[in-house]
C-alpha cells in the first residue's frame, strides 16, 4: 500500500510507512489510490509530525497524487538533539577586555605619576636647584606660602634680584633630624649638592600641603620658617605712604602701640627674608627709596626724616610764598596795625609766639623814630634746608631764609625832617619757617630785620 502522507509504497500488511513513520491503515473499504487522496497536508509540514498510536492520523484537504514511476523523495537526515554549536568569541567581549585593560594600564600611570611627583625628597631636590638657578618661578611653586599680600611670586624675585645663578651638578637628599621635621606631617631632609664654585648643603623642613596633589595624594612643600620672616617693624615719618616691595601699605598694618608722635609704626606679619626695598612717597617729598636686610623674625627697619627731600615744585612754592608774607608784615609794621591784621597767614598753635615777634618790631620802631614809610627791595628767598623735618606734633616744617633792602623814611624825635636809610638783611637769621597745617603752609615763627 501507499502511505498517505509521503506517497512511499509499503508493503501490503505494513502498520508503519518505512520511509516517514506514518501509521497506515489497512485496505478495507477502498483502493490504495483512494488513501493516497485523502493526504491534504504538503510534505515538508507532514514529515514533522509525530505518528498517532491508537487511532488514524488527522488530514485536511485533498491528498496530493503519488507520481509512479519516479523515486520517492526522502527528507534530510533529522538533526540529533543535543548537538553543539562551534564556541565563537564575540566583538562586544574583545572590546570590554581591551577596555579593562587600558582603565589599568590607566591606573598604573596615574599612581605612578602621583607618587613620583609628591615624593618629598624630590621635592627638596627641585626646590634647591630652583633656588641656585634663580628660577624663582619654579622655587616659588615647592614652598609653603602663608598668606600674606606682601608674599607674591613677584615680591620673591624683588627680594633676589641680586642673586646670580648656578648650575647644580650632583645632588643627594638625606632624612635628618629635627624638631619641627619629627612633627606630625612634616620631614626633615639634609640636601647636600655641587655647583661649579664647590659643595654646599642645606637643612629643609618639607611639610605635607593642604591640597592634594591630582586630588588624591600628599603633596610636600618646603617649610616657610626656611625663607619668611615675622612681625618685622618698619618706621618711617608721618604723613607719607610707605610701600615694600612695590606693594602699598595700608594704615591697617599701623601700630597702635606707638610712642613716637613724629613716626608711624608698622608691624608687617610676614616678609621674605633677604633683601627688602621701602619706599615713601608724599605730597611734599620726592620719592624715596632705600633698601633694608631682613634676616630674622621681630628684625626692624626704619627711614629718617633728615634722608627725605622737599620736592623741588614745593620749594619753588614756598619761596614765592614767604616773599609775599614777608611783604605782608613789614607793612603791617610800618602802618602799625594790630597782629590781627595778619593772624591769618600764622599756624593756630603758634599764634602767640608769632604775635610775640610781631609786636616786637612794631615797638622797636616807634621808640626810636617816626616812620613815615618804607620800601622793600631786592627780595630774595630761599629755603634753609631742604630736608624734610617734623615739628614735636609731627607735622611738617621748613624754613625758608629771606634776603632784602628796606629803605626807610623817618623823622626822629628832634628834628622834623625827613630822613631816609637803607638796611640790608642778608644773613640766615632772618626766615620764616612754615608749618603744614591741614595741607596749607602757615607761618609757625619768623626773625626779621626792621
Amino acid at each position: 500500500m501507499f502511505c498517505p502522507n509521503c506517497g512511499t509504497q509499503n508493503e501490503d500488511d505494513a502498520v508503519f510507512c518505512a520511509n516517514c513513520g506514518t501509521a497506515l491503515a489497512p485496505d478495507t473499504s477502498a483502493s490504495a489510490t483512494d488513501a493516497v487522496q485523502t493526504a491534504s497536508v504538503d510534505n515538508s509540514q507532514a514529515a514533522q509530525e509525530q505518528p498517532q498510536f491508537g487511532g488514524q492520523p488527522q488530514f485536511g484537504g485533498q491528498p496530493q497524487q503519488p507520481q509512479f514511476g519516479a523515486q520517492p523523495q526522502y527528507n534530510a537526515q533529522p538533526q540529533a538533539p543535543n548537538e553543539k554549536k562551534p564556541f565563537k568569541i564575540s566583538g562586544a567581549i574583545i572590546g570590554a577586555a581591551v577596555a579593562v585593560v587600558v582603565v589599568i594600564a590607566a591606573i598604573i600611570t596615574f599612581v605612578s605619576i602621583g607618587k613620583s611627583n609628591t615624593d618629598y625628597k624630590k621635592t627638596a631636590k627641585k626646590y634647591i636647584k630652583a633656588v641656585e638657578q634663580c628660577d624663582w618661578n619654579t622655587a616659588y611653586s615647592l614652598m609653603n606660602i602663608p598668606e600674606s599680600e606682601f608674599l607674591t611670586k613677584e615680591a620673591l624675585a624683588k627680594v633676589n634680584q641680586d642673586a646670580t645663578g648656578e648650575a647644580v651638578t650632583t645632588m643627594t637628599v638625606t632624612d635628618s633630624f629635627s624638631t619641627l621635621g619629627n612633627l606630625p606631617g612634616n620631614k626633615a631632609v639634609t640636601v647636600t649638592y655641587q655647583t661649579p664654585t664647590g659643595f654646599d648643603s642645606e637643612e629643609l623642613i618639607l611639610t605635607k600641603s593642604s591640597k592634594k596633589y591630582m586630588l588624591f595624594f600628599n603633596k610636600y612643600v618646603v617649610s616657610s620658617d626656611s625663607f619668611v620672616v615675622k612681625d618685622c617693624e618698619i618706621s618711617v615719618p608721618k604723613g607719607l605712604t610707605l610701600y615694600i616691595n612695590d606693594i602699598q601699605v595700608s594704615d591697617a598694618y599701623k601700630s597702635s602701640d606707638n610712642s613716637s608722635s613724629s613716626y608711624d609704626k608698622y608691624i608687617l606679619p610676614f616678609l621674605f627674608e633677604g633683601t627688602n626695598e621701602l619706599k615713601v612717597t608724599g605730597d611734599m617729598i620726592e620719592d624715596f627709596t632705600k633698601t633694608v636686610s631682613l634676616d630674622y623674625d621681630e628684625d626692624s627697619a626704619s627711614i629718617s626724616s633728615s634722608s627725605l627731600t622737599i620736592d623741588t615744585g614745593k620749594v619753588s612754592s614756598l619761596q614765592s610764598q614767604a616773599e609775599k608774607d614777608l611783604k605782608t608784615i613789614v607793612d603791617a609794621v610800618i602802618a602799625k596795625k594790630d597782629f590781627s591784621s595778619i593772624s591769618s597767614i600764622c599756624n593756630s598753635g603758634s599764634k602767640s609766639t608769632c604775635q610775640t615777634r610781631y609786636n616786637n618790631l612794631v615797638s622797636n620802631l616807634s621808640s626810636s623814630y617816626t616812620w613815615k614809610s618804607g620800601t622793600l627791595s631786592n627780595v630774595k628767598a630761599s629755603v634753609y634746608t631742604t630736608k624734610y623735618t617734623l615739628n614735636s606734633d609731627g607735622k611738617p616744617t621748613v624754613r625758608v631764609t629771606v634776603g632784602y633792602t628796606l629803605e626807610e623814611k623817618y623823622t626822629t624825635s628832634t628834628s622834623t625832617d625827613e630822613r631816609t636809610r637803607t638796611r640790608t638783611a642778608s644773613s640766615s637769621s632772618y626766615y620764616i619757617e612754615y608749618v603744614l597745617e591741614n595741607g596749607t603752609w602757615l607761618i609757625n615763627t619768623f626773625s626779621l630785620y626792621m
